[in-house]
């Protein structure tokens, strides 16, 4: 009926039925909190939404352990509503946008070590740094300076570099080297799927056309050919369809 404050009352009680039911923290509860999110954003209050995927992401970390499917599922979910709360207010959020990133990238470097790593696992967490990575290259962080040849240097008596925190400076020189590191990533990630010839095909040429995308999405048009050929080609040598383009975060 489109009452969404006595349908977040009910979800809230049934938290708490959850709660001395199963235990404070039981995965049980996400089925509720995920409803809680979609009425608060329906209802238009997305602070209220962001502490709902504060809740959510708390529980998948206490019922889940790091590394497992599941975990990297709502890792992944959770670093795309971060990421969107960014879009809204860059400036306030760059902070936990800076060290979410950096958790995604050690994450996905203990899965590319890991020996029973699943593919889609490395994918998703990939496709997540990619959309950080895009974000960050379109950011705003005031006046323009040579952070790649200064970062490390002493910020002492310089009032533009001060300007900026750690993690902002951190941000920026992501934002200097993301097109490197974009490529960085998919290659990482083509060369782990390498070292492993029984996995899917299909894995290859996602990644093939993701890395072409890449290059389209940083206007470097001419060298998304050799990788879009490279797809075209395991596509039709292994008989499978390519799949479409990859659309922008």
């Amino acid at each position: 009926r489109g009452d969404f404050e006595s349908a977040l009352k009910g979800a809230r009680r049934g938290l708490h039925v959850v709660r001395i039911n199963e235990g404070l923290h039981d995965a049980s509860q996400m089925p509720i909190v995920k409803k809680m999110i979609e009425w608060h954003l329906l209802s238009g209050d997305r602070e209220a939404a962001d502490d709902a995927w504060h809740y959510r992401n708390f529980l998948a970390r206490r019922n889940w352990p790091a590394g497992s499917a599941a975990a990297i599922v709502e890792q992944v979910a959770y670093a795309d509503w971060v990421l969107k709360r960014w879009l809204d207010n860059t400036a306030v959020m760059r902070k936990r946008v800076f060290y979410l990133y950096r958790e995604l990238d050690e994450q996905r470097l203990a899965v590319l070590l890991a020996r029973d790593s699943e593919v889609d696992s490395v994918l998703q967490l990939t496709y997540a740094q990619l959309g950080f990575l895009y974000a960050v290259s379109q950011a705003e962080f005031g006046p323009e300076l040579d952070f790649a040849n200064n970062y490390g240097r002493s910020y002492v008596n310089d009032p533009l570099q001060e300007q900026l925190s750690t993690e902002e400076r951190q941000l920026k020189l992501l934002q200097d080297i993301g097109y490197q590191r974009g490529q960085a990533l998919l290659q990482e990630s083509l060369d782990w799927l390498a070292q492993r010839p029984e996995l899917t095909t299909e894995a290859r040429i996602q990644l093939l056309l993701q890395l072409g995308d890449w290059h389209i999405w940083n206007d470097r048009h001419r060298r998304s050919e050799d990788h879009y050929r490279q797809a075209w080609e395991l596509s039709d040598a292994e008989e499978n369809s390519v799949m479409p383009p990859v659309e922008l975060p």
